[in-house]
């Protein structure tokens, strides 16, 4: 399983500005990457249904609405499995 962040279709300038506020907190900074960059963690492996999406659409309950962000960054989250 990876849940991994992705700048989602800021332009460069808004990525770089929320990479310096992460680089001075406690979290260390972080390393944001593109869906396709996300997908390829899994190559080699069947990737269980959705497969690679927001985390948002990854199977919510039943009834519940599906918040899915059309801008910004966003979570991109899937499972993998071996065979």
């Amino acid at each position: 399983m990876i849940a991994h962040g992705s700048v989602g279709d800021l332009d460069e300038k808004r990525a770089e500005e929320g990479k310096q506020v992460y680089a001075k907190s406690s979290a260390g900074g972080i390393h944001p990457r593109s869906r396709a960059q996300i997908e390829s963690f899994f190559e080699g492996l069947r990737l269980v249904e959705p497969g690679v999406v927001t985390v948002d659409e990854w199977r919510p309950r039943e009834g519940e609405p599906v918040r899915t962000r059309t801008s910004g960054g966003v979570v991109y989250g899937g499972v993998g499995v071996v065979g």
